[in-house]
């Protein structure tokens, strides 16, 4: 890695921190509300962000512009590390992602939740040698990815396979916008007294 890859990698992540905050994505209930599944909003631009990236690197890929280097697949481990990274977003309010841009907003309790990541960090290297037997070894299939496991399954071409997966993703993406426009459609609808039942999760007497 040289120095260009550095400048270019601030920028980038620049860029991508300003979205977030301008997206209101950084803010708690944002957060809490789409682990809850109440509030789209984090997971269309997490989606979001997939597609456009996918949409860039895998043609390119194809190509062989670009060279893809997936983390090596542990199920066991994806899903202990997941869970955890879940209960800390709920806990905390923040993601990796959302707590850096955050902190760059001026945010000081974000400076917490970046310091627990390192603790974190700094604890899972250590622990490794003990859980690798348990997390690591059992079911690792190595660096593998969606589309090249569908191109493998249905003998296509792996370009073909990540567009049938992104449109997938646009499928998706529709459908959580549709369904967060019928929600605030309806709290609207409450609002004016037209009888509309409220939302999952939502008192009558605050609409």
């Amino acid at each position: 890695m040289d120095i260009v890859d550095i400048v270019v990698g601030l920028l980038v992540g620049a860029v991508w921190g300003y979205i977030l905050y301008k997206a209101m994505v950084c803010d708690h209930g944002c957060v809490v509300g789409g682990l809850s599944m109440r509030n789209m909003t984090m997971l269309l631009v997490i989606m979001t962000s997939v597609v456009t990236t996918a949409l860039i690197i895998y043609p390119l890929s194809s190509l062989g512009m670009v060279s893809l280097i997936p983390k090596p697949t542990y199920v066991l481990g994806n899903l202990a590390g997941g869970a955890i990274l879940g209960i800390g977003m709920a806990v905390a309010g923040y993601c990796p992602g959302t707590a850096a841009a955050s902190l760059g907003a001026g945010k000081a309790d974000a400076l917490v939740t970046i310091l627990g990541g390192f603790v974190g960090a700094v604890l899972y290297a250590v622990a490794f040698p003990w859980i690798k037997p348990y997390l690591v070894e059992p079911m690792a299939y190595g660096k593998i990815t969606l589309p090249g496991l569908l191109a493998a399954k249905l003998g296509v071409p792996s370009l073909a396979a990540a567009l049938f997966i992104i449109a997938l993703f646009i499928a998706g993406i529709v459908f959580m916008s549709r369904f967060q426009a019928d929600r605030a459609c309806g709290v609207t609808a409450g609002k004016t007294g037209s009888g509309t039942v409220p939302p999952e999760g939502v008192a009558a007497d605050k609409i």
